[in-house]
């Protein structure tokens, strides 16, 4: 169960940087949780983990640089 989490956050993560990386907006939270079908408590903590680790740019998700 833990592993099959960790491979789905994994995945997660590479399709939010995908989906990101190219935009020119800011994230759209709900937007995100409709299209990879999770919460968007879900979308924000991985955005956190994502700007925490480097990989993303604060300035995507202003409301989670702090």
């Amino acid at each position: 169960e833990p592993e099959r989490q960790f491979t789905e956050r994994l995945g997660r993560h590479q399709e939010l940087l995908k989906l990101l990386r190219h935009g020119d907006e800011p994230a759209n939270i709900s937007a995100l949780a409709r299209q990879l079908k999770v919460s968007r408590r879900t979308i924000s903590r991985d955005l956190q983990d994502l700007i925490a680790r480097g990989q993303l740019d604060p300035k995507t998700c202003p409301e989670h640089s702090e």
